[in-house]
């Protein structure tokens, strides 16, 4: 998903007309920056956090079934 972000970025600001309105563009390429910093963020919560405690539980629940 950051590699689309990425790629809409780089379109937008490629082919965006020169006479094209500038307070909405940079607004919209605000928004795309950040929607790549939150999803950066989402992912590192997710292996940092999330799968360590899942393989955890996981392996609390196999022990538990011996």
């Amino acid at each position: 998903m950051g590699e689309k972000l990425t790629e809409l970025k780089n379109i937008i600001i490629k082919y965006c007309p020169a006479e094209a309105n500038t307070n909405l563009l940079n607004a919209a390429l605000f928004d795309i920056y950040a929607c790549e910093e939150g999803l950066d963020a989402h992912c590192k919560v997710e292996d940092y956090i999330f799968v360590p405690a899942i393989l955890r539980l996981e392996r609390r629940i196999r022990e538990n079934e011996k």
